[in-house]
């Protein structure tokens, strides 16, 4: 035969008074009553309360000077682009990120110029700059944080989804 079990997650209830949750139905076996659900006592096996955690918000970080050009090169000015696919979490439902895929997610690029001679630091505050013009038109809503410090470009995410 087949065993059915649930898991039921309530966000929010309001108690007050000793009893208030277990009571007699018609002179009957006891029920435990949480928010506007009622259980059978005898087939409720554990109650937990489980503390809320804190979000995860993704995060990375790019070192620019990986990417300056060599006094003894000849070039003088190179592009250069960060590629991001920002994946969402199956639990959000958010409509922003929709694809044609199993997984949710959406594509971002940014391109940039290294020029010859020029400090990581210059080339990070550049990348923040057209990263943050980018998504001013790509994006409804912030959904990213990027900051420069130094010659590192770290972006994160806002969102723990």
């Amino acid at each position: 035969m087949f065993n059915f079990t649930t898991q039921s997650v309530y966000n929010s209830i309001v108690t007050s008074g000793a009893g208030r949750n277990l009571w007699t139905v018609n002179g009957k076996k006891p029920a435990v009553r949480l928010g506007n659900t009622r259980f059978d006592a005898d087939k409720v096996l554990d109650i937990q309360k489980k503390l809320p955690t804190v979000e995860n918000l993704a995060s990375v970080t790019f070192n620019m000077s990986k990417i300056l050009i060599d006094n003894s090169s000849t070039e003088k000015e190179i592009g250069a682009r960060i590629v991001l696919y920002i994946g969402l979490s199956m639990n959000s439902q958010d409509s922003f990120y929709s694809n044609d895929f199993v997984y949710k997610g959406k594509p971002f690029y940014i391109e940039f110029k290294v020029k010859k001679g020029e400090t990581a630091a210059t080339v990070a505050q550049r990348v923040v700059a057209i990263a943050k013009k980018y998504f001013l038109f790509v994006t409804e809503e912030k959904i990213l944080d990027i900051t420069a410090n130094g010659g590192n470009v770290t972006i994160t995410g806002v969102n723990g989804y």
